[in-house]
């Protein structure tokens, strides 16, 4: 009779890593010095957990990818949204900036940029603007600028009233000082009047 085991191979990469991380290394041997300073440790098999999980060193960035991988990319993940993702992670595993970690990973993963809508509210109903009860009661100014010099002129003035949806344009040179801004609209208010009329 022949019988399997399961065998994880990120725990013999994750040996492997503590035997290099020195920080690790440091704290495991602290932990072998004095019991009653780490009571929230374990030393099983080598590996430290502190609170029942295993402590990553934050150098071991290739097993840090791999465990959220399967955690969150693999069938068994399903492609979480944060909050479960920390909480299945966090249950066995525990490194410095954890939450930092996992939610980088997340934004990064390509399946839920593509998948996944955005969990906030929808935007409120579009209110129109009142409607103006005359004529000239609700214009709108403007100037459209960027054009290049063309007789003298590279500014367009617009003025448009809401009512009527009457649109005027006039060029404007280089210099517009504001004497001269309140003379045109003048002289354009005066140009609309008359035009209005019957």
């Amino acid at each position: 009779m022949v019988v399997t085991i399961p065998h994880s191979t990120i725990i013999d990469e994750i040996k492997d890593v503590i035997s290099l991380s020195r920080s690790l290394n440091q704290l495991i041997q602290k932990f072998q010095s004095d019991h009653a300073t780490m009571p929230q440790h374990i030393l099983k098999d080598g590996l430290l957990f502190w609170r029942h999980r295993l402590l990553i060193p934050v150098e071991a960035r290739s097993v840090i990818l791999q465990i959220l991988h399967e955690f969150h990319s693999s069938a068994i993940g399903g492609h979480a949204r944060f909050l479960c993702t920390r909480t299945r992670v966090a249950t066995y595993f525990y490194w410095s900036g954890m939450r930092r970690d996992i939610s980088a990973f997340i934004r990064q993963c390509q399946v839920c940029q593509q998948a996944k809508s955005l969990q906030t509210f929808p935007a409120g109903l579009l209110s129109p603007l009142p409607i103006p009860n005359q004529v000239w009661e609700d214009v709108i100014m403007d100037f459209i600028t960027g054009f290049p010099l063309s007789r003298g002129y590279f500014v367009i003035f617009v003025i448009i009233d809401r009512l009527l949806s009457l649109l005027i344009l006039h060029l404007c040179g280089p210099i517009l000082l504001h004497s001269k801004l309140l003379k045109l609209s003048s002289i354009l208010w005066l140009n609309c009047m008359v035009f209005l009329l019957p």
